[in-house]
């Protein structure tokens, strides 16, 4: 009989969609080895701000963990588009990022290097705080 392996799937509880937006490709390949461990679904992987605007608008993910600093520049204005467009991102950064962060209206942060178990509470509280907001702007309990 082979061995049992963990499985690659979401699990069906916390089956949120996430979009990873980050240039380092090892970094890129932790996060979303991390999420799906943690029951994530990766919908895409992308190291550009332009291409994390498109992949948002074409696979409307649930939730968005990117970068600052992405190949063609700045993230910021794409996540701050992003989060405009009502997906919540959570930021990263080696050089600070809460003055940032706050700048394109999100509170959740990670300052790199990051370990995995801060990387899904940042997402649990981003879920979270969108869930919220969902409920109040539709006057849900």
């Amino acid at each position: 009989m082979a061995p049992l392996v963990p499985s690659r799937l979401p699990k069906k509880s916390m089956s949120l969609r996430i979009l990873i937006a980050e240039d380092e490709a090892l970094i890129a390949m932790e996060v979303e080895d991390a999420l799906i461990e943690a029951g994530y679904e990766v919908v895409a992987v992308v190291n550009r701000a332009s291409d994390a605007l498109a992949k948002a608008e074409a696979l409307r993910p649930d939730l968005c963990v990117m970068d600052i600093r992405l190949l063609d520049g700045s993230s910021l204005e794409a996540a701050g588009a992003i989060l405009r467009g009502g997906v919540p991102v959570v930021l990263a950064s080696g050089h600070g990022g809460g003055e940032a962060a706050a700048a394109v209206g999100t509170r959740h942060w990670l300052h790199k290097p990051y370990r995995r178990a801060d990387l899904v509470r940042a997402v649990k509280a981003a879920a979270a705080q969108a869930a919220t907001a969902t409920r109040a702007e539709t006057g849900a309990s």
